[in-house]
């Protein structure tokens, strides 16, 4: 739906609600990831302007130091949030409930998910969610995210939080990489730098996004034949 708004054929042709179990869901998962897309855009065209306009004032070095730590967290925070909404839109093919909490013991949402997806045939798919979360630009983020949001929730008033203090967190990666730059030069070198790896990581999204399109469009048909295929011998076993 709305995360395939790049091909226009998704928006005008009839798409088998049999196929997506909670076909509401379904939509707005899709809507969620078109947002959380153009949101990775966002924050990439956001850092580039507090680094070249807000903050270009050699004085404001310190600012810029934060901006280059907010910004580049905000993306990483996004890219995860995708890949959680990818999965709860492909478990919605797989007749799954994606907001269900697996019990202790039971397989997470993402292994039942690729589960599901080789039970109907679609290899495919998971071979491309493979590729995807393999991604060198993609476990980067990934890996700050979990990062930082994991001793967000382990100190509830970790000082780094604040504006004047997050970028001196020494367990930060990023913030570690951009302490002792003290020429503005430099930072903007480092900058411009990061900015071209979260543009690379913005591809790899919309390339993932672009393939899972074209293999779902070719699997429709099959889909919905088998599911067809499915009822009706539902029907005359009730007979």
């Amino acid at each position: 739906m709305g995360f395939w708004g790049r091909h226009p054929e998704c928006v005008t042709g009839d798409v088998p609600k049999s196929l997506v179990g909670d076909f509401d869901a379904f939509r707005r998962y899709g809507y969620e990831l078109q947002v959380l897309e153009h949101d990775l855009t966002e924050c990439i065209n956001e850092f580039r302007l507090a680094y070249d306009h807000y903050y270009s004032n050699p004085d404001d070095l310190e600012l810029k130091k934060f901006a280059i730590v907010y910004h580049t967290d905000n993306f990483y925070v996004r890219v995860h949030k995708l890949i959680e909404n990818i999965y709860r839109l492909l478990g919605l093919m797989v007749d799954l409930i994606p907001t269900r909490r697996p019990r202790p013991g039971e397989p997470s949402l993402r292994e039942s998910v690729r589960s599901g997806l080789r039970e109907r045939k679609l290899q495919k798919i998971v071979r491309l969610l493979g590729s995807f979360e393999g991604n060198r630009w993609i476990q980067e983020a990934v890996k700050a995210r979990n990062l930082f949001v994991h001793q967000y929730r382990e100190e509830r008033e970790w000082a780094q939080l604040f504006p004047q203090d997050r970028f001196r967190e020494p367990e930060d990666p990023i913030a570690r990489a951009i302490r002792g730059i003290d020429q503005a030069t430099d930072l903007d070198r480092y900058a411009a730098q990061k900015i071209a790896d979260l543009s690379k990581t913005l591809e790899v999204v919309r390339d993932f996004r672009d393939k899972l399109f074209n293999t779902s469009q070719e699997n429709v048909p099959r889909l919905a034949r088998e599911v067809g295929e499915s009822g009706e011998r539902r029907k005359q076993g009730a007979h």
